[in-house]
């Protein structure tokens, strides 16, 4: 990570500030996990609506991780990079460029409407742009992708992330950060993508979640 100001800092410890008071980030990314899947089941009944802009990744992250970081829905502060070839958005660019997408998403009209091949094709640029932009400081992976299932749902699609591999994402995530090729993330998709029944189409089937996920950004 890069200094910058706020609340994370490159000296902060490995272990990032948490509510449980782990301070062994082996354990912290184990809870972790499994406290962002029981929320993910939540989700999976009942999504967060929204325009998959700032504000409604905040919302999803917020929720997700609402049990383990004092921060979950928060835009990172520090400059962060998966390696030394490729680094995420700088901070001052975060909120822009997440303006940036929604406004080319909704231009797309969210890909309602279209064919599989092409929800395919659009989903993983839209993928690929987020990953790159990486608002949060951890967490970014299951909040993008529970945002993506979202967007597949209102555009007529079921998304089921299970039986994920392990490191699949990563290597397609790289490869579209180091040469733009959205290929393997698209593979992806396509493998886990299925078309919903005509009668569970359309907006009714999205339900918006109203509960408070403790992330209210005015009583931070």
């Amino acid at each position: 990570m890069g200094k910058s100001e706020g609340p994370f800092s490159t000296d902060a410890p490995v272990v990032l500030p948490n509510k449980l008071g782990i301070t062994d980030p082996d354990l912290l990314t184990k809870i972790a996990a499994e406290k962002a899947s029981l929320r993910l089941l939540e989700l999976s009944e009942n999504p967060i609506d929204g325009k998959f802009d700032a504000e409604h990744l905040r919302k999803v992250h917020g929720y997700i991780y609402q049990d383990v970081y004092p921060w979950a829905g928060e835009f990172r502060t520090v400059w962060t990079s998966r390696s030394e070839s490729f680094g995420f958005a700088i901070v001052s660019q975060i909120e822009p460029e997440l303006a940036r997408i929604s406004t080319e998403l909704k231009q797309e009209g969210y890909l309602k409407g279209v064919d599989g091949a092409k929800f395919v094709d659009r989903a993983a640029y839209y993928w690929a742009e987020w990953n790159a932009v990486h608002p949060h400081l951890d967490g970014n992976g299951r909040a993008c992708r529970e945002t993506l299932r979202t967007l597949a749902l209102q555009a007529g699609y079921k998304l089921n992330w299970s039986g994920l591999r392990k490191g699949e994402v990563s290597q397609a995530s790289s490869l579209s950060w180091s040469r733009g090729d959205t290929s393997l993330l698209a593979n992806i998709i396509r493998e886990r993508l299925t078309p919903l029944p005509e009668n569970e189409r359309g907006p009714q089937i999205i339900p918006v979640h109203r509960e408070s996920a403790r992330h209210d950004h005015g009583n931070k």
